[in-house]
This record gives structure tokens, sequence and C-alpha cells, in this order.
């Protein structure tokens, strides 16, 4: 470990047995997808984008991966002892948590249309307070970003020159501070900007590697929002919202990923993994990570149990097709049906399509 990697580990200490020397595997060419399809990226084809070269962090048996070696890693988000720093600062709004969603190209309207749909509709159960913007310049921009702020959600392009402008290219290096505690720019190849805006003061924040396709940067967008509202951590609402689409590791999360929305640790919500048995019944697994926290309990939802169960452990059951809907019915934790990524209601229409 290099020595300025050292002031990290006060934020460490009490996963201190779980920090590993940083070890690298061959990265399978299927695991960066290249596409040809340009008439459907999310950046013009007459602009230079940005591309970064990435390495395959060694697994290990942990449930969440950080890297703080100098490569950057795919799979894993990518802390620093800034991000840890910034967040000491928490986030004094009054209780609310002010949310900023940023639409910078007419072709993308429907995107942040529905993204900002699904944060006013939070808004009625949890203190969030959401401003929506679109077709900014470069000054207004970075005044967003300058802002106090919870949560920034950038819809747009990006290139070498930085965020796309309807006056130019923002650099977000060049933003005095950025009181954004957490952001999701999707855009391509947004690693950089999102890097510079954890230097710049953010706490975590997920990104792109390269190019994304539009219609899976809405995908993506959309989904993350969701989980992120739900109660799930910065790199868990990655995780879980990039299984949605095919070039999924392109998007990646910098700063400290096991931030959640608010700093607040109270909040454990649980994923549901479901797969069909050679019987037509249903292998449930429902799963709840810890968000910082060890020695609480959780109750399943749906599983016609009232038994607490410890974080960070599973509870298993088999159900029939018509128990399984009931359950989908109850909830509204995320479900990986088959590999796939699917809301409750999604599941249960396509369930109950196929009979």
């Amino acid at each position: 470990m290099e020595p300025k990697r050292a002031l990290a580990l006060p934020h460490l200490l009490d996963r201190l047995s779980l920090i590993r020397r940083p070890r690298t595997g061959p990265l399978d060419g299927k695991e960066l997808l290249k596409r040809s399809l340009t008439d459907f990226y999310r950046r013009p084809e007459s602009r230079p984008s940005v591309s970064v070269d990435v390495v395959r962090p060694e697994s290990t048996c942990g449930r969440s991966h950080a890297w703080m070696a100098d490569s950057t890693p795919i799979d894993v988000f990518s802390p620093s002892t800034q991000a840890f720093e910034n967040a000491l600062s928490g986030l004094d709004t009054n209780g609310r948590l002010p949310f900023i969603v940023v639409g910078n190209d007419p072709e993308m309207v429907e995107e942040c249309t529905e993204v900002a749909r699904i944060y006013e509709d939070h808004a009625t159960r949890l203190p969030i307070d959401v401003t929506v913007h679109r077709g900014l310049t470069r000054e207004e921009l970075s005044q967003v970003f300058q802002r106090r702020s919870a949560f920034v959600h950038y819809i747009g392009h990006c290139d070498v020159d930085g965020l796309r402008c309807v006056d130019g290219n923002l650099a977000t290096g060049s933003i005095p501070e950025s009181n954004a505690q957490t952001f999701f720019l999707n855009a391509c190849g947004s690693f950089y900007e999102g890097r510079a805006l954890i230097e710049r003061g953010s706490v975590a924040g997920g990104v792109t590697f390269s190019k994304v396709l539009n219609e899976q940067a809405a995908t993506v967008g959309t989904t993350f929002a969701r989980l992120l509202l739900s109660g799930f951590s910065i790199d868990r609402a990655m995780q879980l919202a990039r299984r949605q689409i095919m070039m999924g590791k392109n998007y990646a999360v910098v700063g400290d990923g096991t931030h959640v929305l608010g700093g607040r640790r109270d909040r454990h919500p649980g994923t549901i993994v479901a797969d069909r048995t050679d019987g037509g019944r249903f292998a449930i697994t429902y799963d709840v990570l810890p968000n910082w926290t060890a020695g609480s309990w959780y109750y399943p939802e749906g599983m016609g149990t009232d038994r607490p169960h410890l974080l960070g452990t599973t509870t298993e059951s088999t159900l029939d097709l018509e128990s399984f809907l009931r359950m989908l019915e109850s909830i509204d934790a995320p479900v990986v049906y088959d590999g796939r990524f699917f809301w409750p209601e999604e599941l249960a229409t396509q369930l109950r399509s196929r009979g």
C-alpha cells in the first residue's frame, strides 16, 4: 500500500480483517462487450468519447468489494480517502433530502421525466424534495453541483471535455467544490468526471467506463433511482441495476460505495433470488445485506415466517406458483429470477401471462 492510502485506514478499522493485498486476474474479452450499433449510443459519434482501461480484481468470499489500488477495477467500487473524509461532513438540510434531476439533451426527455416521476412518487413517503432542470449551461450545471443536495442525477452526454451543456462542456474538475453528496452521471465515459466530483467534495456516485446504449442507459438509470430510494447502498443499487442490460459492466461506482442516501444506516432492504425447479415450483432465497450494521436482524417479507434472521444471512423456501404470486404482490423488493432482474409487479405479470 502506498503511504498516501494509509490515510484511509482509520475509516476502515471496523473492516480491517477484510482488507487484502490487491490482486488481479485476466480480463475476459466478453466482460467488456463491444457493440457496432453506434446509432443508439448515448454519445454522437462525431464527438471523441472517454474510454477507461480496467482490470478484474480476484474475488474473495466477501459480499461487497472495494479496490484502492492504482488501477481501475471492474465489478467492484473505487473508494478513496477523500470520499471517506467527505462523508464526515454529513448533510444538514433540516431533515429534507434535496434531489436534483438534470436532463441536458432533448432526445432524452422521456428518461428524464420517468426518473423525476420515480423520485416524486417516493416523495410522498420519504423526506425528499425533487427539482428538475433541463438544458443547463456550463455555469448553471456547475451551480447545481455546488448546491447542497443529497443526490444529483445527470442525464445527457459526456466526452473528453466533460459533461455536455447547451453552451459547451463542463469539466467537473473545474468546479470549486461539489456539495452533491451523491450522484449518477448517466452518460458515456463519465468515470473521470465522477472521480473529479469525489475530489471536489462528493461521497459516492454512479459512472460509466465508455459508450453506453441510449435505451439501456435509461433502463439502468430508472432502476438505479428506485433502488436508492428503497434504501440500498450506492454500490448494491448499481450491482442490481446493471443486471438488466447486456453491457452492465460498463457501469461502476466511485467513492464510498457503502454510502446510503442521507447517510441512513437503519434501513436494510432485501433482495429475492428465485429459480424454477424441475417440478414447476420456485426455489426462493431472501437475502438482506446490512448497511454497516452488525448483530441486528430482519423479518423476511412474504416468506410465511415470523422468525427473525440475522442481517447478512439468507432465508430459503420452496413455493408453488400461487404462493409465489402472492408473495410478489405483498413485497416491494427487487427479484433476480433466472438470472435476470425484475421488480415484483413485472415478474408477477410475466408469470401470469405464461400460465
